[in-house]
C-alpha cells in the first residue's frame, strides 16, 4: 500500500482490485474443491460478512493512517490491535493467559499512545486527530480479528467459504467508490493484483493456524514479524525513521508482544 501510494496510484483502484482478486483466487478453489466442502453454515457467512466490512474500513482508514504517521507506526497500531481478540480468547473462551501473558497485555496498553502521537513522516495534521484516526483504526482491525477467532471456534473447515464471503463484499464496496471517484487505470493493477493475492494466502494460512493453535499464541506471533518487517523495509524504501516516543512506543510493543507469545 505504501509503495502504491508513493508512486501515486489511485488507492480506491488498488483496494478494489485487491479484493476481487483475493475474492476470485477463494471462490476459485471453493468451485475447485466441490464436494469436499463441508455445508455452507450461516454463521460462518455472518462472520465472512462482518470481516468484509471490517476490512474495507480498515482500508480506507490504513491509506491515511499511513500517509500521515507512516508504515511502521500504521502496522505498530495494526498489529497491537491483536489485544481485542486476545482478551476475548481469555473471557469468552477461557484460554488461560498467565502471569507472562498478563504483563504483555498490560504492556500494550502502554505502548499505544507512545505510537498514537507519533510519527515518522513530516505532515502538519493535528497530533489529536491522528490519535483519534489512529484509535478507530485499532479498534477496526481488533474487530477483524475478533470475527476471525469466532469462525475458528464454531466452523473449522470452511475457510474457503468464509474467505469467498470475506473479500467478495469488501470488493464490492471498494468497487462502488472507486468506479464514484474515478474511471478505472490499468497502472493501479499491479499494486492490487499483488496485494490481492497477499490477502488470499495471508487470510488462509491465519484461519488454519487458529485451528491449530490457541488465538492468545497465533495473534502476538505474527504481529511481532509483522511490526519488525514493515518497520525496517519502510526505513530503507522511504526513508522513515522512528525516533523519540515512537521508538520507545514500538520497542513497548514488540516486549509486550513477546511476553505474550512466550509463555507457550
Amino acid at each position: 500500500m505504501r509503495h502504491a501510494q508513493h508512486c501515486g496510484r489511485n488507492m480506491p483502484w488498488v483496494g478494489a482490485w485487491n479484493y476481487i482478486i483475493a475474492a476470485g483466487v477463494s471462490w476459485t478453489i471453493w468451485i475447485v474443491q466441490g464436494e469436499g466442502q463441508p455445508p455452507l453454515t450461516s454463521f460462518a457467512l455472518n462472520m465472512g460478512t462482518i470481516a468484509g466490512v471490517c476490512l474495507v474500513t480498515a482500508y480506507f482508514l490504513m491509506v491515511p493512517c499511513i500517509r500521515i504517521a507512516g508504515v511502521g507506526i500504521t502496522q505498530a497500531i495494526a498489529q497491537l490491535s491483536v489485544i481485542i481478540p486476545i482478551i476475548a480468547s481469555i473471557f469468552i473462551w477461557r484460554e488461560t493467559p498467565g502471569m507472562v501473558r498478563a504483563v504483555g497485555l498490560g504492556l500494550v496498553l502502554v505502548a499505544f499512545p507512545f505510537l498514537g502521537y507519533g510519527r515518522a513522516v513530516p505532515r502538519d495534521s493535528g497530533e489529536r486527530s491522528r490519535f483519534w484516526l489512529l484509535l478507530v483504526f485499532f479498534v477496526v482491525e481488533g474487530i477483524t480479528g475478533l470475527t476471525m477467532k469466532a469462525y475458528s471456534q464454531r466452523a473449522p473447515g470452511q475457510e474457503i467459504a468464509y474467505m469467498c464471503f470475506m473479500f467478495s463484499v469488501p470488493a464490492l464496496i471498494n468497487l462502488i467508490a472507486a468506479i464514484r471517484m474515478a474511471p478505472p487505470d490499468r497502472r493501479d493493477l499491479a499494486h492490487g493484483t499483488i496485494l490481492g493475492l497477499i490477502n488470499a494466502f495471508a487470510g488462509f494460512t491465519f484461519l488454519r493456524a487458529l485451528e491449530r493453535a490457541p488465538g492468545i499464541v497465533v495473534f502476538p506471533t505474527i504481529s511481532i514479524g509483522s511490526i519488525l518487517v514493515a518497520s525496517l523495509l519502510a526505513m530503507v524504501l522511504w526513508d522513515e525513521r522512528y525516533r523519540g516516543k515512537v521508538l520507545w512506543g514500538m520497542a513497548v510493543a514488540v516486549i509486550a508482544l513477546i511476553l505474550i507469545n512466550a509463555a507457550h
